[in-house]
């Protein structure tokens, strides 16, 4: 598989963002313009782009073109620079990534901003050359130790070694959710090579003997099976940090050997001086990876005794954030509750490590779904992708919560299919990336994205309510009450779910099982948390307008997040002229 590079997808993505500016959105030719130069150099690297090439493929002009005659070319190309400036002023004066167009040339230059330094350097998008993929897969290491809690340090140091991997430019490291599935099973190299598409694949073995650490890392080539490097390490225990980043570095320094123009960057973050610190994080991250509500529970409470322990530990602030973060997403508790507390987790991250990727994304979730404040977000996200390039969750959250809510869909399309080259067996990036394609007019690949995720997992519930949106959008709503059955039997009591197909029943005139799934919601409201808007949804195919109202204000006073998709909900279409409804909008900060 051919994946593109970190960079050109980020840069891709900071062209999509300057088109859709207000400097640019009106000027269609500088647009055509930009878009022709950067793809040349994206493609080609730094050859020469002549004038005539441009004047002919750009602009229009007749094979008789001689640009020494028209200097149409050197005018449209004055022009460009001059609203670049003007755009890096005013709209895009916080971009972590500048294109540029240089004075005596035409071909795009390409920087980022050092977020920590708070200079400019050269960004420069490598292309792979053949055969030269540059993607590793860090299967969870094997624990060999009989102690419960062993298992809890293996996949933690697993994951630890993949995070640290992902700072660096130009190398795609597959997330923990992908290589979740070969955890605990014998190296199948055609599988890999099938499920993972990677060129490269690690594994190893974990085994703590007394104070003792040993850990076995091997490093395969996909293709052919042949052992590229391998090491073995004993340390005692109280450095354990310092194996997880001597074997990303190690990993990093074989990469380069066969890949000379991966860039070279800092790995390692910043350590706890702590074991029992790093321990209690190593094990927060285990059950933080599970992702259900009970596991998120426990990983809350291991952050924080990681950090009653070391109160200068960054990294258990920012697993602090997303454990609370999720339990806000997910209906397990208020967000009036427990959002406020994530970020003052987050901005206590940040300010104790500033380049700590995971911190950034966290913090940019909590500005987006609970402060409502997408410009902020937008800068966060950006430092989050900025230090950590290779962070599928920066990528999906990025464009998931802040840039389709935002109205930006070429820039949050880019974001998401980054993530899912970094993450390919995520269940819940698949369903998001079909759900892009389906506001974006293109229903048939969203459908093929909401049928691969029930490939990878036939009892994804929230497939089938993804998919039960869709055809409920394209007026297939019997159909789509298939699916939201189908979503309901595989988690009965989900609140989203239930409302969904309330909604559709209304749609249908079957009002008494709409109304009988009110009834339902409000039961369930008396046990758990759950969103206003639930409820609304289901007044609305009633025709129940006021009510939709009176439950869309109760949202917007619990500041319950799923308001931040408001607008881009299909079955809102209804509401969009009432100005009670731009009114709210205009509160939660999107655009009316």
């Amino acid at each position: 598989m051919t994946t593109a590079s970190p960079a050109s997808s980020s840069i891709r993505a900071q062209l999509e963002k300057i088109l859709a500016s207000r400097l640019f959105a009106g000027s269609q030719r500088l647009s055509r313009f930009l878009r022709f130069g950067v793809e040349h150099a994206l493609r080609d690297g730094r050859s020469k782009l002549n004038e005539y090439s441009i004047g002919v493929e750009v602009f229009g002009k007749a094979e008789s073109f001689d640009p020494r005659i028209d200097s149409s070319v050197r005018v449209e190309a004055h022009r460009l620079r001059t609203k670049l400036k003007e755009y890096y002023q005013t709209e895009g004066r916080n971009d972590s990534i500048e294109i540029m167009i240089p004075k005596r040339g035409y071909v795009p230059i390409f920087r980022r901003r050092d977020a920590t330094e708070g200079v400019w350097r050269e960004l420069r998008p490598s292309s792979p050359g053949p055969g030269a993929d540059r993607s590793v897969a860090l299967l969870p290491f094997a624990s060999l130790s009989a102690e419960p809690d062993d298992e809890c340090l293996s996949d933690g140091l697993t994951g630890e070694v993949i995070r640290t991997l992902t700072r660096m430019e130009g190398l795609r490291v597959l997330a923990w959710n992908s290589v979740l599935p070969f955890k605990g099973r014998a190296l199948d190299l055609d599988e890999v090579r099938e499920r993972l598409k990677v060129a490269f694949v690690l594994e190893g073995s974990v085994r703590k003997a007394g104070g003792r650490l040993q850990v076995v890392a091997k490093l395969t080539g996909v293709k052919d099976g042949s052992c590229l490097w391998c090491k073995e390490y004993e340390r005692d225990l109280r450095d354990a940090f310092a194996v997880q980043d001597e074997i990303a570095g190690d990993i990093a320094e074989a990469m380069r050997v066969r890949l000379s123009d991966l860039a070279e960057r800092p790995l390692a973050g910043r350590h706890t001086p702590s074991r029992q610190a790093y321990l209690l994080y190593l094990k927060g991250r285990h059950h933080w990876n599970k992702r259900t509500p009970g596991e998120l529970e426990k990983a809350a409470e291991l952050f924080e005794h990681a950090i009653r322990v070391d109160p200068g530990y960054g990294l258990a602030y920012a697993g602090l954030a997303d454990s609370y973060a999720l339990l806000a997403y997910y209906g397990s508790c208020p967000p009036g509750r427990i959002m406020p507390k994530a970020r003052v987790a987050a901005e206590k991250a940040v300010e104790l490590d500033p380049t700590l990727g995971e911190a950034h994304a966290a913090l940019g979730w909590v500005r987006s779904l609970y402060d409502w404040d997408l410009a902020q977000a937008d800068r966060e996200f950006q430092q989050a992708i900025a230090f950590n390039p290779g962070c599928a969750t920066a990528h999906h959250r990025y464009a998931d919560a802040c840039l389709a809510p935002m109205e930006r869909p070429e820039e949050a399309m880019a974001h998401l299919q980054r993530a899912q080259e970094l993450d390919p067996l995520s269940l819940t990036i698949c369903t998001s990336l079909g759900a892009m394609f389906c506001r974006s007019g293109q229903p048939e690949q969203g459908l093929a994205q909401y049928q691969q995720a029930l490939e990878l997992e036939p009892n994804f519930y929230l497939a089938y309510w993804c998919l039960g949106l869709a055809l409920e959008e394209q007026s297939m709503v019997q159909e789509a009450v298939a699916a939201f059955q189908k979503a309901r039997a595989l988690s009965p009591d989900t609140p989203v779910l239930l409302a969904a197909l309330g909604h559709a029943y209304g749609l249908l005139g079957r009002r008494g099982e709409a109304k009988q799934l009110l009834e339902e919601l409000e039961q369930i409201s008396k046990r758990r948390c759950v969103s206003p808007w639930s409820m609304g949804i289901i007044h609305l195919a009633l025709d129940e307008t006021d009510q939709v109202f009176q439950y869309l204000e109760k949202a917007y006073q619990e500041r319950c997040s799923h308001l931040i998709w408001l607008k881009m909900d299909p079955r809102t279409k209804p509401l969009h002229r009432d100005e009670r409804f731009r009114s709210l909008l205009r509160r939660v900060g999107l655009p009316a």
